[in-house]
Order: structure tokens, then C-alpha cells, then sequence
């Protein structure tokens, strides 16, 4: 039930950002290296990686085998990827931080991203991610986008989450979350290749993410899809909202500039 049988496994949808941390962390890529002529082991050994990873029809009785990927439309003063020890112990944390860009390869521009609170970063890319970053149609639906993005704003009081009426658990809610919480521990993942551009702290989920108030609010959007009902009618909140809305679908299909908001959320405002 975590997971959709509609989608791909969340193991297989997040590989290829994993393959293009393993060739950063093995420097594949990094001159003399080449994508056509990639590092090799001492031994001379091309370099493969074994994952193992549980999901439906994986009865991992052996390793499954993948190679390292190179980052794509790289930019910087000498256009290349850096070395690992130079990414982890040169490099400043801005300069880190577009490492972490590349290997995500989201629709959402850098500069978007380097300005966000260190709260929602991982929020915001993960979205981003889902929304159009790997190289399918969207994975979530605009509704979902915005109740993600809503329950993030919240400013979630122990006693409140605890007084929130039991939400009605839907497949497909569990599905979301599932969705989102492997593209969380990925960007875990990505980050730790970085050197740690965003401190941990706020990587972890609970700064942006619960599990009930998410089924609570998307529970309510579906029969009543209204951004003051999903912000507590609070103006603070609907203004972040709108704030982080654009950031988090920027340069994808899902564009506020773009795509008609309008009719997904009954009272949304350009």
C-alpha cells in the first residue's frame, strides 16, 4: 500500500540521481576523465555500483548493477566537476549548493533556490523533482503541489497536530507521502555528496512535513480546493504560500505564470 502500482518504484524513479552522485563521489567525470571515457577502479576496473533496493517484484536475492551518470549542462569557472575532495573541503557553500542543483536537474532556476529559507529547500526540490525533474510528466497532480506546500507553512503546534481530527487514511494520500519521504531521504543522499550545503537540521522532514496534517488538508482540498481554507485563512500565510508556490513549479508545467491555477484552487490569485 506504500507505494502506487501505477508509478515506477520510488527505488527506480530516484536512481538516476543517485547514479549522478556515485560519479561525483568516484570523480568518473573529472578531467582527464570524460563522459566517453569515464574513471576507472586501480585495477583498471570500469566503476559499477551495487544497489540493493526493496520494491514490488525485487526479491533481491542478488545486487542490482548501475553505473555512474554525469551531470549534465554544467556550469562554473572551468565547466567541469569538481573533485570530491575539492567539493567537500574547497568549495564554498554557494558553489556546493550548485553541485547539488546539477545532480538534482530540476526545472527550478538556481538562483531560486539558493534564496530559499534553509526550511524549504529540500521541500521545494523535491517537488520540483517530482513535478518535472525526472524526465517524465508531472508525478503529482497541481491539488497535491499545493497542500504540500500549504502544510509546510503551517506552524505546527504539537497540540494542534494532536487535536487535528483523525483524517480518513486514503491509498493514495500514503501514496504521496511515501513518493515524497524517498525523495526526502534522496535529497539526504545528494546533499552528503555536496559536503552539506544545507545543514542537516534542515534536511530533516519534520521542519517541513506531516504526515496528518497532510491527509487532513488534502482531505479538505479535494471537497473545498481554496488556498485561504488550506492556509488557515491567515494573509501572512497565504502570502508565503503564493511566494513558495512559485518558486516550487517555476520553469515547469505547473508555472504559475503559466498554468490555470485558477482552476484548481477556486480563489487563487495571480
Amino acid at each position: 500500500v506504500l507505494e502506487d502500482e501505477s508509478r515506477l518504484p520510488c527505488a527506480i524513479l530516484y536512481r538516476e540521481i543517485r547514479q549522478r552522485c556515485y560519479g561525483v563521489l568516484f570523480n568518473c567525470f573529472v578531467p582527464p576523465y570524460s563522459v566517453g571515457n569515464p574513471g576507472k577502479t586501480r585495477s583498471g576496473d570500469s566503476i559499477i555500483i551495487e544497489e540493493w533496493c526493496a520494491y514490488q517484484g525485487n526479491f533481491m536475492d542478488k545486487p542490482e548493477y548501475v553505473k555512474p551518470l554525469p551531470l549534465k549542462n554544467l556550469s562554473g569557472a572551468r565547466n567541469v566537476v569538481p573533485k570530491i575532495e575539492d567539493l567537500w573541503f574547497k568549495l564554498s557553500s554557494r558553489e556546493k549548493l550548485r553541485v547539488f542543483w546539477h545532480i538534482l536537474q530540476i526545472p527550478m532556476k538556481f538562483d531560486l533556490l539558493a534564496d530559499l529559507p534553509n526550511d524549504h529547500i529540500v521541500l521545494a526540490c523535491t517537488l520540483s523533482s517530482l513535478i518535472g525533474g525526472l524526465e517524465s510528466s508531472p508525478l503529482i497532480q497541481p491539488l497535491e503541489v499545493a497542500v504540500f506546500v500549504a502544510q509546510a507553512l503551517w506552524n505546527k503546534k504539537i497540540k494542534e497536530l494532536l487535536n487535528l481530527p483523525i483524517p480518513w487514511l486514503d491509498a493514495d494520500a500514503v501514496n504521496l507521502c511515501t513518493l515524497f519521504l524517498c525523495g526526502v531521504s534522496t535529497m539526504f543522499l545528494v546533499s552528503s555528496t555536496c559536503g552539506s550545503p544545507i545543514p542537516i537540521i534542515h534536511i530533516m522532514p519534520w521542519r517541513y512535513f506531516d504526515g496528518k496534517l497532510f491527509h487532513h488538508l488534502l482531505n479538505k482540498a479535494r471537497i473545498k480546493p481554496s488556498v485561504n481554507e488550506l492556509c488557515k485563512n491567515q494573509r501572512t500565510t497565504v502570502k508565503k504560500f503564493y511566494k513558495l508556490l512559485r518558486v516550487v513549479t517555476s520553469n515547469s508545467s505547473y508555472d504559475v505564470d503559466q498554468y490555470p491555477w485558477g482552476n484548481v484552487l477556486k480563489d487563487f490569485e495571480r
